[in-house]
């Protein structure tokens, strides 16, 4: 049977500093740690983002290295901050067949488990529609 895609999780929460609600599309990824593919973890995706970001705490947990690599400083809405550039090979958690092996992410200083998954690395290789409330990622037309 042809892998038709995935729904995606669309949630709604009160910002705790300003009350604004915010929206976030949250994707499960598995992370290659050199070795395996490990636990699945929540990635909201950015699309404003030109590549992946991690937190410090959360490459750690998922076994990436966090150090070597290439430092890059990540430039942003809230400023520039340093990270470290490295190779990043995932599959989608809720269509494991769908792997993304030629990626990159930047680890970022932090202790709070954070990822931004980047638009391009959902685009091409997926197609995106909104049905009532919900979020689908299917593939391109052949």
């Amino acid at each position: 049977m042809a892998d038709l895609g995935f729904r995606a999780d669309i949630v709604t929460e009160l910002t705790r500093n300003t009350g604004l609600l915010t929206v976030s599309i949250q994707i499960d990824l598995e992370v290659w740690d050199g070795a395996t593919y490990g636990l699945s973890q929540p990635f909201v995706l950015d699309t404003g983002a030109e590549v992946t970001t991690l937190s410090a705490s959360l490459a750690r947990a998922l076994g990436l290295r966090t150090v070597g690599g290439r430092r890059v400083n990540l430039r942003g809405v809230a400023g520039t901050t340093p990270g470290l550039l490295i190779p990043f090979r995932f599959r989608f958690a809720r269509w494991p067949t769908l792997e993304v092996t030629d990626s990159s992410c930047v680890i970022v200083p932090g202790e709070k488990d954070r990822g931004l998954l980047a638009f391009r690395d959902i685009h091409p290789r997926l197609e995106f529609f909104k049905l009532g409330n919900d979020l689908f990622f299917v593939p391109p037309p052949a």
